[in-house]
C-alpha cells in the first residue's frame, strides 16, 4: 500500500491493549534457482529443470523429485541430483505436502510499485541468494495511470491485486509468464482501495475469507472500512467496523487476523477481532516511527515481516517482529524496492522450529 501523493500525514493516537520453470529472469539480481544452458534463470523447482543459487539445471530421473534444489528419491531417501544441497530462494524451498498445498503457495509474494512481482523466501534473509526471486513484470489491463495498490495471495498461488483506481486483478503466481486478469469488482461501500488478506476460517481449516481495511479514492487513510470481500462475482465488500489507520492485512493457517499499521503513533502490530475488527493484542513499534510511504505486512513462519519505506528511506527495508515477543530487527536495510503489496497465503507455515 501507499500513501496518494495529495496525501497530508497527520498522526493518530491509537490505543492498544495488550507451470513450468521458464525464462524467469532476475533483473541483474544473483539467480537463487538454476541456470539453463543459456544461462537463463529458472525456477528451479521443475522435475525437468531443478537447481538452487544458480547452479546448472538436472533432470530429474522418473523416480525422483525436486526439493528442496536437488533430485531426491520420491519416497525422501535417494541421492541427489544436480546443483548445490542449500536451501533455495524458489518454491523448491518447501515440499507440497498432504495438505493440499503446492509449494509456491507456501511463499510470501511481494509487488513493487513498478509491477515487479517476486517472490520472498524468509529463510533465505542474509544468504547470497538472498530471499527475492523475480517472476515477472505485470501487465494488468489498469487504466491509464494507475498503479498496484495492495496485494493478498490465496491457498491457490493465485495473487489478488487491486490497483489504486479501485480495479481488480487475478495472477496465478505457477504460471509463467505472469498472466493478469480482470474481475468485476466495482467500488462500493464507500471502498474502492483496501489493503487486503486472506485468514483460514478456523484453525487448520482450508477454507479461508478475504478481509480488507479499505477507503475511496481520495481518501487521507486516517480511517479505514474493515470488513470483508467475496472471491466470485459479484465481488460483495460487507463492512463490519472502521479502524484508526491504514493496515494492511495478512492472516495465518490457524485463523488469526493480523494487521500492520504504519499511520498511527506509535506504529504497530496488532491482532483483530474477525467479526468486529477490534484490537485483541499486539504489539508497540516505535522503531518505525516516520511517514510511510510504502508498505505491505506478511506473517510467516510464526514471526511478522513488515516491508516499510519511509520518507527517510532510500527504498523499502524489511523488519522482522518477532511473533511472540514483539523484538524487532532490521532484516533488510535497503532493498532497492517500492513495496506496495505483500502476499502469503494461509498454507504457509505458521511455526518453524
Amino acid at each position: 500500500m501507499r500513501f496518494p501523493r495529495s496525501f497530508v500525514f497527520a498522526v493518530t493516537a491509537f490505543a492498544l491493549s495488550c507451470g513450468p520453470s521458464i525464462d524467469v529472469r532476475v533483473s541483474g539480481r544473483l539467480c537463487a534457482g538454476c541456470r539453463d544452458a543459456q544461462g537463463v534463470c529458472l525456477t528451479g523447482t521443475e522435475l525437468s529443470a531443478c537447481g538452487v543459487d544458480g547452479a546448472a539445471c538436472t533432470a530429474c530421473a522418473p523416480s525422483q523429485v525436486c526439493g528442496n534444489g536437488a533430485c531426491v528419491s520420491a519416497s525422501g531417501t535417494g541421492g541427489a541430483g544436480g546443483g548445490s544441497s542449500g536451501t533455495g530462494g524458489s518454491a523448491g524451498s518447501f515440499d507440497a505436502g498432504d495438505d493440499g498445498c503446492s509449494a509456491e503457495a507456501k511463499l510470501v509474494y511481494v509487488l513493487d510499485q513498478d509491477r515487479t512481482l517476486s517472490s520472498f523466501n524468509p529463510t533465505l534473509i542474509g544468504t547470497t541468494a538472498g530471499p527475492f526471486v523475480d517472476l515477472g513484470r505485470i501487465t494488468c489491463p489498469a487504466k491509464t495511470a494507475a498503479e498496484p495498490f495492495s496485494m493478498a495471495v490465496d491457498r491457490n498461488a493465485t495473487a489478488w491485486i487491486v490497483y489504486d483506481s479501485g480495479e481488480l486483478f487475478t495472477v496465478n503466481v505457477k504460471q509463467l509468464p505472469l498472466t493478469c486478469v480482470k474481475t468485476g469488482f466495482m467500488r462500493q461501500n464507500g471502498v474502492a482501495q483496501f489493503g487486503m488478506g486472506f485468514v483460514s476460517n478456523s484453525a487448520g481449516s482450508s477454507d479461508e475469507t478475504l478481509f480488507i481495511s479499505g477507503s475511496d479514492i481520495g481518501s487521507s487513510l486516517s480511517t479505514t472500512k474493515f470488513g470483508t470481500l467475496s472471491t466470485s462475482a459479484p465481488y460483495t465488500v460487507t463492512v463490519l467496523g472502521t479502524l484508526t489507520g491504514a493496515p494492511e492485512i495478512s492472516g495465518t493457517g490457524d485463523g488469526k487476523l493480523w494487521a500492520f499499521f504504519p499511520n498511527v503513533s506509535p506504529p504497530q502490530v496488532s491482532q483483530l477481532s474477525k467479526s468486529t475488527g477490534d484490537v485483541l493484542s499486539g504489539f508497540f513499534a516505535q522503531q518505525l516511527n516516520g511517514v510511510p510511504r510504502a508498505w505491505a505486512f506478511a506473517v510467516w513462519g510464526g514471526d511478522f515481516f513488515i516491508f516499510l519505506e519511509r520518507e527517510s528511506d532510500a527504498s523499502t527495508n524489511v523488519w522482522r517482529m518477532n511473533g511472540q515477543t514483539g523484538a524487532l530487527m532490521n532484516a533488510i536495510p535497503s532493498t532497492g524496492r517500492r513495496i506496495v503489496g505483500a502476499g502469503v497465503s494461509t498454507c504457509a507455515p505458521i511455526q518453524i522450529n
